[in-house]
């Protein structure tokens, strides 16, 4: 409908599998693994990672979506309606320039975020332990310095303390991580 959200019509008949199974890739990419679609009113992670010239490298990116399944309403009661949304969408609501990255990743692969605005959120490097992927925060401005590691997965209300050691400057921006249907 011109709004970026075309529904993508699936259908299929195998009369060996009783369950529906489907894999995301993305461009230049690998298959993510096969997830259910039979779960109603669910929420599932899905990975997805680069690869370069078929050889995977510790330093290829991670594309982590959200899968929620739902059930049709009423007469199409027997449709699936599966959405699909980046897992975690950055929005900033502080009124100046961020930019955001991945802790241990060059600045090259910062994504900047305008005021009153949002963008979808990836990991730059995809090959680190799952559990040391941190968002790391800055104003897009002379002098900022990048913020500690955030760890987005859970639920949370917290401070984010940014420095400008050129003007002595220590700033406070709230940060809400919160679960909102497939995307955090």
């Amino acid at each position: 409908a011109g709004d970026g959200k075309e529904p993508l019509l699936v259908g299929w008949t195998d009369s060996r599998r009783k369950t529906g199974v489907l894999s995301l890739q993305a461009p230049g990419s690998q298959w993510s693994q096969a997830f259910s679609l039979d779960g109603a009113g669910t929420t599932e992670v899905v990975t997805v990672r680069e690869e370069t010239g078929g050889k995977y490298t510790h330093n290829r990116g991670c594309f982590v979506f959200g899968v929620s399944t739902e059930v049709a309403p009423s007469r199409y009661r027997r449709t699936k309606i599966v959405t699909v949304a980046p897992r975690f969408l950055l929005v900033n609501f502080s009124g100046r320039t961020l930019q955001c990255k991945q802790v241990g990743t060059p600045d090259t692969a910062a994504t900047t975020l305008g005021p009153r605005s949002t963008s979808p959120f990836h990991w730059h490097d995809g090959g680190v332990r799952e559990k040391s992927l941190k968002l790391s925060v800055r104003f897009s401005e002379y002098g900022w310095e990048w913020s500690g590691g955030l760890v987005l997965e859970a639920p949370a209300e917290l401070a984010l303390r940014l420095r400008n050691p050129i003007s002595h400057t220590v700033y406070l921006l709230r940060v809400d991580i919160r679960s909102v249907g497939a995307s955090v």
